[in-house]
């Protein structure tokens, strides 16, 4: 399809949605009384709909696959892989969607599952022209992998990643930033291939609002009254976070309504000190610098506009894309080409921690558990993402 047909097309659906519009509209203002009224307006809605969706259908799924850059899979081959890995580990059901984890929003008329993001939508969102520069400037810079998170129940997403090690356990080994270099294989803990601090994760800890998403700003370190410096009591107008049930909330005003879909690095390593590599003008974060720190680098400097820190349900979510895709063990901290995560896009409010990810060799198993927000550390740092929504 060329530019002037495209456009064309493109009005026609313009039309088709203003006059569904206004067909609404009118029906909202006369307020119909009968049967046969009523069923005359369903009628004209549904034909509309049709017509909309027939064109999106035979016209708009024709435009061209997105595609990154020469080295990494386009969004097809991304898309693709990924709805594979989710049907097959039970991430989403036989409908392609995922369960409202929050009875007392379906109760109040949320919808009780939502549908798994198209590639169309996520490649139309990528194209927006309103996010076409920020998209561009991403990629150049390295963000050229696909992801989709779920908002699940962490507790699901810890023994997907549970099964998933179980499945490639004869067949683990550490990832590599270059596919050619030799690996090492990596033995599991058959007992316990993922270990996690049940007092911090247990009991639903993201459902009942101990984890905070996407803050804005760690408590400060204040005097307790005894010499001691300890952190303040934190709230919502101090850090500017979201609770899991608020995040839900907010991404039905996305197109991507029960998820988070963001660009991640091609690079998936987490690089140690001084071992960074700079890509159009940014700078990889590396280890040796405490969250709180990163959080203000990436609020602050231009580099990173518009990234995000990962939350500890986007990390395993990663680990399992990557075990499932190329048998690799990410967020391994000792090996010497990546590290352990700080997920700083999450903070356990009540035990004043961030959560960690990292797989240790000596255990032979994953680890999620927590560390402070103000230390660094040599052998762990964050990961960013920029989301599309």
């Amino acid at each position: 399809m060329n530019c002037q047909n495209l456009t064309i097309k493109y009005q026609e659906l313009l039309n088709l949605q203003a006059e569904f519009q206004q067909i609404l509209s009118d029906f909202q203002k006369m307020k119909p009384s009968t049967m046969a009224q009523r069923d005359q307006v369903a009628k004209s809605l549904k034909d509309l709909q049709g017509k909309i969706q027939n064109l999106i259908t035979t016209e708009f799924t024709k435009l061209p696959d997105f595609k990154f850059n020469e080295t990494q899979k386009t969004l097809q081959e991304q898309y693709a892989s990924i709805i594979n890995i989710y049907k097959n580990n039970d991430l989403i059901d036989q409908n392609d969607a995922i369960k409202n984890p929050f009875p007392d929003l379906v109760e109040k008329g949320i919808a009780k599952s939502f549908p798994f993001p198209t590639e169309r939508q996520i490649r139309a969102e990528l194209r927006r022209s309103e996010r076409k520069d920020f998209c561009e400037l991403k990629i150049k810079q390295g963000f050229t992998r696909i992801q989709i998170t779920p908002i699940i129940p962490l507790s699901q997403i810890i023994e997907t990643l549970k099964s998933v090690t179980l499945k490639h356990e004869d067949n683990l080994f550490d990832a590599q930033k270059d596919k050619t270099a030799k690996k090492t294989k990596l033995t599991v803990n058959k007992n316990q291939p993922v270990w996690f601090q049940e007092d911090e994760y247990g009991n639903n800890a993201d459902l009942n609002n101990d984890i905070i998403y996407y803050i804005n700003k760690f408590p400060d370190r204040v005097d307790d009254g005894t010499g001691n410096t300890t952190t303040e009591l934190y709230n919502q107008t101090k850090h500017g976070g979201l609770t899991k049930k608020e995040l839900l909330l907010q991404s039905l005003k996305t197109p991507f309504p029960g998820y988070i879909v963001e660009l991640k690095q091609e690079n998936q390593l987490i690089p140690r000190k001084n071992k960074a590599s700079t890509t159009h003008g940014r700078k990889n974060l590396e280890t040796k610098k405490s969250p709180e720190d990163c959080l203000k680098e990436i609020q602050i400097k231009q580099e990173y506009q518009g990234e995000s820190l990962t939350t500890i349900d986007s990390e395993i979510i990663n680990a399992i894309i990557s075990l499932e895709e190329s048998n690799g063990v990410i967020r391994d901290f000792q090996n010497s080409n990546d590290a352990a995560c700080f997920a700083a896009g999450t903070y356990l409010r009540h035990h004043d921690y961030v959560p960690s990810f990292y797989w240790i060799r000596d255990e032979l198993q994953f680890s999620v558990g927590g560390a402070s927000f103000s230390g660094p550390n040599s052998g762990a740092s964050v990961a960013s993402s920029a989301r599309l929504g």
